[in-house]
């Protein structure tokens, strides 16, 4: 078995390691707030929390996963409110591109490596790309619906990137790791549970 040289592997790699280093860092010190205990006062989050009440309550008293909800409209399903699937392993994956963290560090890391991803499928200078993340993540749009608590919404967009820059590579470059990234990023998205940003990536995508 052939033994692997790490000081050649990071002296190869070392800008993607310097801008997952920046990334993080920049994530700390700019929620730094929410890594002391403190949290957002999210409007829709709050509207949230009232919407999947009836669902958490059963959930917990009968110990079963509900379907369906009587407390929205004239009764709507639960899957667009609050649904637990146990067995998502996509799910599971998607939340290590926010590096398993909370609202609203988790969402901002989550734009940082999103759109350096893209830009790297695109073969973008990863010194380039590192600045068209910072500048995606900062955008005020970005930030506000993070506010707002659209905190789907900010998932979806952040996934939308990466699978924006896997399509390209399909096309451009390598078609067998462009589809693998496609379907990869695109379960990523899916996840976020988002249709209108998906809608919107969708149209992209076929035009």
């Amino acid at each position: 078995m052939k033994k692997i040289d790490f000081k050649k592997l990071i002296k190869k790699h070392w800008i993607h390691l310097l801008a997952f280093g920046l990334f993080i860092l920049t994530t700390f010190i700019y929620f730094q707030p929410q890594f002391s205990g403190y949290g957002l006062v999210q409007h829709d989050i709050e509207q949230f929390k009232g919407m999947s009440n009836e669902i958490n309550h059963h959930r917990e008293t009968v110990g079963e996963e509900p379907l369906w909800t009587n407390s929205m409209f004239g009764g709507m399903p639960t899957y667009q409110i609050s649904t637990y699937f146990e067995g998502n392993l996509v799910g599971r994956t998607a939340k290590a591109l926010q590096l398993w963290m909370a609202s609203p560090a988790g969402l901002f890391f989550a734009y940082l490596i999103g759109f350096y991803i893209m830009l790297l499928c695109m073969r973008i200078n990863p010194k380039v790309a590192i600045l068209g993340a910072f500048a995606f993540a900062f955008s005020s749009y970005y930030i506000i619906i993070i506010q707002a608590g659209h905190d789907t919404k900010a998932m979806a967009i952040a996934f939308a990137a990466p699978v924006v820059g896997a399509f390209y590579m399909a096309y451009r470059s390598s078609i067998k790791w462009g589809l693998l990234l496609s379907a990869l990023f695109m379960g990523f998205e899916l996840y976020a549970n988002h249709i209108q940003v998906t809608y919107y990536l969708a149209i992209l995508l076929i035009f």
